[in-house]
């Protein structure tokens, strides 16, 4: 190699460097994502949380309203903080999950775990009831494992609900696929190095965030129908092929993968003598089907091949069965609800819970617990699945 052929990659890989320091630095000074503004990189555990005690409006989409947001010295959206010195009288309840336990498009009261909480408390049970929420837009049961692990467990929770999101949990898990697990086949419990540095890199974020819409859209579905080869269910968006009467082959190592993390999610709670709850929520187009029927991308593929639904929370239900542990299907509530009273339950430009929507979800994840009220307060770990709801 000559010198200068050398200089000129020296001088390549000096500018690439230079360009992506400076898109760093931009991207932070706009508070791009709002990481900057409103979040921070947690240097001991390589995760996202709120600034401990930020406030600031979270902007309804195409609403024009905001919600005011206010964080605990925690770093999490909760009006105070929580001691690891329980109270004897205080029964605890962590709910980890996704953005839509940080619930971010309404007013904290009326959030779905503090609606949770107020309805408990009016139960006449014999401790008073604490419900803290562990949520993060974009975690799937992998970063929910993690942030059980590095935050929820600190204050002593007498029960555990993994909030799962068939829509879009099996893609954040299956992205970081290679980072989950090490040799031994254990949940890792801390990020990698590669995983800490794209969580502290604003720039990182930005373009991935920007990848995820491409792969979601139109210049995706090209894409997909490009490189689907001859399994012509691959073109399905990948958020939806959970959803396909006859999934690619490769979703029988995706399941078998999110089997086992909520296997050693729920090993993790009791390990610390701590119930698991699993509650499968509801999201926009299976709840809303006719929205669904409106969307001209999706309507093709409705049109191309078979979709079962409800397929997800079946196979759930059989694996909560199997290994004995309380499960709730919230989808099926949501839909008798628009049935007997209208409405719409979520956000429509963006397909969160809404007002209405907390306030369903908080009504039936209540009254379950409340139905087993006697397997919550007492030390028993194990329910009868057989006297749970999971239709």
């Amino acid at each position: 190699m000559t010198s200068n052929l050398k200089t000129k990659l020296f001088l390549l890989f000096i500018g690439i460097v230079l360009a992506l320091i400076s898109g760093e630095i931009i991207l932070r000074w706009r508070g791009v994502l709002s990481m900057t503004e409103f979040n921070t990189y947690d240097e001991e555990t390589g995760l996202i949380i709120l600034k401990p005690g930020v406030e600031y409006e979270a902007k309804i989409p195409c609403s024009g309203e905001s919600v005011p947001i206010q964080a605990n010295t925690q770093g999490f959206r909760d009006d105070k903080d929580y001691l690891a010195d329980k109270p004897s009288d205080v029964f605890r309840i962590a709910i980890i999950g996704d953005s839509y336990v940080e619930a971010r498009y309404v007013p904290l009261a009326q959030t779905f775990y503090k609606l949770i909480e107020t309805k408990l408390n009016q139960a006449g049970l014999d401790k008073k009831i604490e419900i803290y929420a562990v949520g993060k837009g974009g975690n799937g049961t992998f970063k929910n494992y993690l942030y059980l692990n590095q935050y929820a467990l600190k204050y002593n929770p007498d029960l555990v609900i993994l909030a799962f999101l068939t829509a879009n949990d099996f893609r954040n898990d299956y992205e970081l696929k290679k980072d989950i697990f090490n040799e031994n086949g254990k949940v890792r419990e801390k990020l990698s190095l590669t995983q800490k540095f794209s969580t502290k890199s604003v720039l990182w974020m930005w373009l991935d965030y920007k990848w995820q819409v491409i792969k979601m859209h139109s210049i995706g579905n090209t894409f997909r129908k490009i490189f689907a080869g001859e399994d012509s269910k691959a073109q399905v968006p990948f958020d939806f092929q959970v959803f396909l009467e006859d999934s690619p082959s490769s979703w029988d190592g995706i399941w078998d993968m999110e089997k086992n993390l909520i296997s050693q999610f729920k090993e993790k709670t009791e390990e610390k003598g701590v119930k698991f709850v699993l509650v499968s929520l509801s999201d926009m187009w299976r709840s809303h089907p006719e929205l669904l029927a409106e969307n001209e991308e999706y309507n093709y593929y409705l049109k191309e091949f078979n979709f079962d639904f409800d397929k997800p929370e079946k196979i759930l239900a059989d694996f909560a069965r199997e290994n004995r542990f309380p499960y709730l299907n919230l989808t099926p509530v949501f839909r008798e609800k628009i049935r007997e009273e209208g409405g719409v339950s979520f956000v429509l430009c963006d397909g969160h819970w809404n007002e209405t929507g907390n306030f369903w979800a908080a009504e039936s994840i209540s009254q379950f617990l409340l139905e087993n009220k006697e397997n919550l307060l007492n030390n028993q770990l194990d329910f009868s699945t057989d006297e749970i709801d999971i239709n």
